[in-house]
């Protein structure tokens, strides 16, 4: 609900991004730029899941994925896993280096308010790379999944919630979105 304010207060979003993707919200788009805790057009920065364990990863994500070919890339990826304490595990930046899964929610639409056509809402699911550096030294190589859930669109299902989700198979599964914003941009 934070980001509808947000969006709906800045008018000239409608003229800087409404001649990108001209696609209206019934149309069936599939290249989306994504935006995930990194500050675009002012949505919350950074984002952050917590564990079970009462771990948290907090991310920064750009990038671009393409629904029809399965394939999806990052320009940016950072992150920072803290224990439970708060103090820091380890950090560092990890790639997409594909598409599992999209589910659009449609786009030009918050909370049943019109908003650029070009903002879209849905649920990626990204493979990822971590380059990992713990906090006890060294560089660990992992992969892992990122879950991105945006809440815009004329037909968010029940359930969805903002934010990202993060799972490291074998090692830690934050599934549990804390805070963040995100948003998918029509290309």
């Amino acid at each position: 609900m934070r980001r509808l304010h947000k969006l709906m207060m800045v008018p000239a979003l409608v003229v800087g991004f409404g001649a990108v993707g001209a696609t209206s919200a019934s149309a069936d788009p599939s290249k989306y730029d994504f935006h995930a805790g990194d500050g675009f057009m002012g949505i919350e920065s950074p984002d952050v899941a917590s564990s079970s364990d009462g771990s948290t990863i907090t991310i920064q994500a750009t990038g671009s994925l393409h629904v029809t070919s399965g394939k999806a890339s990052s320009t940016l990826g950072t992150f920072v896993h803290r224990n439970a304490d708060g103090s820091e595990a380890a950090s560092g930046t990890f790639t997409v280096t594909g598409l599992q899964s999209f589910a659009s929610f449609g786009c030009g639409v918050a909370g049943g308010q019109p908003i650029p056509a070009n903002l879209c809402g849905g649920y990626a699911v990204l493979s990822i790379h971590l380059v990992a550096h713990p906090a006890s030294g060294g560089t660990a190589e992992l992969n892992g999944v990122l879950g991105i859930d945006c809440a815009l669109g004329d037909h968010v299902p029940p359930g969805a919630q903002e934010g990202i989700v993060t799972n490291v198979p074998g090692v830690i599964n934050f599934d549990t979105p804390v805070s963040g914003e995100t948003v998918f941009v029509l290309k």
